[in-house]
C-alpha cells in the first residue's frame, strides 16, 4: 500500500490530481487508514495510469 504522496510521485501527478481523479469518479474507491489517509494499492496505481493514458489521448473520462 502506498500513500497518497508515494502514488504521486509514482504517477507523476499531484495530490490534488489524484484527489480530483477520486472525486470525479474515474478511480474505483481508495482504502483509508484509520486517520482518513488514503492508501494506495498497486491495482490503483495502474487504474491511475489507465486514465493519464486515457487523458492524454484525448478519450473523453467524464460521465
Amino acid at each position: 500500500m502506498y500513500s497518497a504522496k508515494e502514488a504521486a510521485e509514482m504517477t507523476g501527478l499531484s495530490t490534488a490530481a489524484l484527489r480530483y481523479y477520486e472525486k470525479e469518479q474515474l478511480l474505483p474507491q481508495i482504502a483509508r487508514t484509520s486517520q482518513k489517509y488514503m492508501q494506495y494499492s498497486d491495482s490503483d496505481i495502474e487504474w491511475i495510469k489507465m486514465v493519464q493514458c486515457l487523458r492524454m489521448a484525448n478519450v473523453p473520462t467524464d460521465k
